[in-house]
């Protein structure tokens, strides 16, 4: 179970990050 739930939380935070990275690049290509 301990490493299913590490991995479960890596693919989280990893999703979690494109999220924020494709939001800035949004907001960059908006602010242009």
């Amino acid at each position: 179970f301990t490493h299913a739930f590490i991995l479960t939380f890596m693919v989280v935070f990893l999703l979690l990050l494109l999220t924020l990275l494709s939001f800035h690049a949004i907001l960059t290509i908006d602010s242009q």
